[in-house]
């Protein structure tokens, strides 16, 4: 594996599936939910039953997708044969989510939504694993992630300006996010996603052959996964922060649009505020090179928390407009940090791995990445509609009770200040540093070379 600088346009080829996901997973995660509630009438607990059943069955697929991938691998297959057919079966499924018959009911929603998840998993384990085998550098993978969540970002501030568009283009008469967008989003997702990955898979070359032919018994697996310490550690933190980060993004529609009533200003709230997301990903990602990974991505998380929290207290009515916008903006830089620091720290946890238990196993570790950013997630989404719900929140009514938006404000804003508030300090007693990390790579190189003259 080089060390050598991977050059911008290879790490803008390989990091354009990103846009992909970046733009499914907000489509999907902030806008989906709510306009079935609002527009189709679907009951928020059903919507919640529904997505959390999706994410039971994200649990078990995961790490399915994790052993699979990094058995086909070991075998000289490629992770993009698994990217490809994820994103292929992610678009598939968006366009009958995201384009609804008359009548619509719980039903066709889960199925559809189920599809997208399976898709996405399938795609997005195999996508990190073969993010890590482009480099070890401890550096060049933090840049590999600044890259990867960039175009990301740039995705998910495309969902944000097709609203905006509508007036102008002429399918819509306002700015509110209706079916009529979901439908627009609909066709750029099958455009882009083929497009895309092509381009992808054409400049981005597979990682370096895994010489590991043998079989794994289930006991060496176990062993990998319940004894790395530091893969433990960060699975348990980032559970509890996308289970958090869920819970705001689920409820996000509802907050804005039905209880601040700011319905024609959410498309350009989160327009606005979106690329302060961009403008902050490479600034975590000098932060977690000059003052390491985790450390910087405690800050963050406190300044997530406190964003958040305050959120709670604004006060419907056009006057809102500004307070959320600021408030929203600071939760995306400093949400920013995670899509940097999240999968850089895993990929030095997966070299820790590499060199305990004698097998890489990026598949398996990544499977548990992606279980918290969409499983749990999701789980975070699920609770959010189902807190509002039993406080009796009414996605079709302009009034509301005082228990409903108590409720409302407990699962967008108190409640997941709360969590984060509860990772920082575990975050920074993290035990993967640099200088650990280049103890780790010193001793794999040290191996290689061995290993290579026994041949």
């Amino acid at each position: 594996m080089n060390a050598k600088p991977l050059t911008r346009s290879l790490l803008l080829a390989f990091s354009l599936p990103a846009a992909v996901q970046g733009f499914t997973h907000t489509a999907a995660g902030q806008l989906l939910t709510g306009v079935y509630a609002k527009h189709f009438g679907l009951s928020l607990g059903a919507l919640g039953t529904a997505v959390l059943l999706c994410k039971m069955f994200d649990a078990i697929t995961d790490p399915l997708i994790g052993l699979w991938s990094d058995a086909h691998r070991r075998r000289g297959g490629w992770r993009r044969t698994w990217v490809v057919s994820g994103s292929l079966l992610a678009a598939a499924a968006l366009w009958f989510l995201f384009r609804p018959p008359a009548g619509v009911g719980i039903i066709y929603f889960t199925v559809w939504y189920l599809l997208v998840y399976l898709g996405w998993t399938i795609a997005e384990i195999p996508y990190r694993a073969w993010s890590v085998e482009l480099t070890q550098d401890y550096q060049q993978r933090t840049r590999i992630a600044v890259w990867m969540f960039t175009t990301a970002l740039g995705g998910s501030i495309v969902v944000f300006m097709v609203p905006m568009a509508g007036p102008l283009l002429g399918f819509a008469k306002t700015q509110e996010v209706t079916p009529t967008t979901l439908s627009v989003l609909a066709l750029i997702t099958a455009v882009a996603t083929p497009v895309l990955c092509a381009i992808a898979v054409r400049r981005a070359p597979e990682g370096p052959a895994i010489d590991q032919a043998t079989n794994e018994s289930p006991s060496e697996l176990w062993r990998s996964i319940a004894g790395n310490r530091p893969l433990l550690i960060l699975t348990g933190l980032f559970l509890l922060y996308s289970f958090a980060s869920g819970m705001v993004q689920g409820v996000l529609f509802l907050y804005v649009d039905v209880y601040l009533g700011l319905s024609e200003y959410l498309a350009p709230i989160l327009l606005i505020t979106g690329p302060m997301a961009v403008i902050a990903t490479p600034v975590w990602g000098w932060l977690c090179g000059r003052y390491e990974k985790h450390r910087a991505w405690a800050a963050a998380i406190l300044g997530q928390a406190i964003a958040v929290g305050l959120m709670g207290l604004i006060v419907p009515g056009e006057a809102a407009l500004i307070p959320i916008a600021i408030l929203t903006a600071m939760n995306f830089f400093f949400g920013a940090a995670a899509g940097v620091a999240m999968p850089a720290i895993l990929g030095d946890v997966v070299d820790y791995g590499t060199l305990r238990f004698g097998r890489e196993r990026a598949g398996v570790y990544y499977s548990f990445y992606t279980l918290m950013q969409k499983s749990i997630s999701g789980a975070g989404i699920a609770a959010g509609m189902f807190i509002i719900a039993y406080f009796g929140f009414d996605a079709t009514s302009h009034h509301q009770t005082q228990s409903g938006v108590f409720g409302l404000k407990l699962a967008y804003a108190y409640l997941p200040a709360v969590i984060a508030l509860a990772i920082v300090l575990p975050m920074l007693r993290f035990p993967i540093d640099r200088r650990q990390h280049g103890r780790i790579i010193q001793v794999l190189r040290r191996r290689g070379a061995t290993a290579r003259l026994a041949n």
